[in-house]
């Protein structure tokens, strides 16, 4: 059931995951599997996050937690921890993230879990891109990039990289380099969030340009799926075409 949940999630359909989920912790209360059962809330818990059902993803945590330190597993601890510097990143508690995100990318390398690793890092490029320091967070991009392609990770995760490389490069006006690595994004992501994600991008480098006609597909095509997927990142996105749309009318007024 956990593994079906993995595939609901690649595919947006993160209310199907979030209900195999909910199914795999309780099976795994009743039968005392408290690895299972941990790893499980771990994985609900960061569904919430990015869906913004930040108390109830905190809640999940603290049950995940408990079990962790019962089962002295200190992955999961440190995987806690990341989730809970993601919640506090969507928050926009920028230090308490910080704090969260530089300590738990310390225990993954020091435990030599790569994959974390990486995925911190670009946990970290956002943090990066929403306090505006763009060239840093195309440093941890970078770094992540790096590890995922030494790792040979499945291509969604290289896809989350290089469209953090895209929007830290569309930030420093660098729109030609922003939009290779949205292509580039757009062409291996395989799940739902990486592809929107892409689009997004797309949009965003062709209204740089002052071309709202192209942007307006690609936000499109974000918007669908940001509402599959019931992620909070639909409002930015309808705004972006609410906003492309008043300028076309400004500009072309009825007669």
């Amino acid at each position: 059931m956990q593994i079906l949940a993995a595939i609901a999630t690649r595919r947006g359909r993160y209310q199907q995951a979030v209900d195999g989920l909910l199914e795999v912790i309780e099976a795994s209360r009743q039968t005392g599997d408290r690895v299972f059962r941990a790893s499980s809330l771990i994985i609900l818990s960061e569904i919430e996050v990015r869906q913004g059902r930040y108390q109830q993803a905190r809640l999940h945590l603290e049950q995940a937690r408990v079990t962790a330190r019962q089962i002295g597993h200190t992955v999961f601890e440190a995987e806690i921890t990341r989730v809970l510097g993601l919640a506090d990143l969507y928050e926009g508690r920028y230090e308490q993230a910080a704090q969260l995100l530089q300590q738990v990318l310390m225990v993954l390398h020091d435990v030599g879990l790569a994959s974390g690793e990486a995925h911190v890092l670009c946990a970290l490029g956002n943090l990066d891109l929403r306090r505006v320091r763009p060239a840093q967070a195309a440093d941890r991009y970078r770094q992540a990039l790096a590890i995922f392609r030494q790792i040979t990770a499945e291509p969604s995760k290289v896809a989350e990289a290089r469209n953090g490389l895209g929007e830290a490069a569309l930030a420093q006006g660098a729109l030609e380099v922003a939009r290779a690595h949205h292509q580039a994004a757009l062409a291996i992501a395989k799940s739902s969030e990486p592809q929107a994600c892409a689009h997004v991008g797309l949009g965003d480098v062709a209204a740089a340009e002052g071309d709202t006609a192209g942007a307006r597909p690609h936000w499109q095509q974000a918007l669908a799926l940001y509402v599959q997927m019931e992620m909070p990142e639909a409002d930015s996105v309808r705004a972006r075409l609410t906003d492309a749309a008043t300028t076309r009318s400004q500009q072309w007024p009825e007669s």
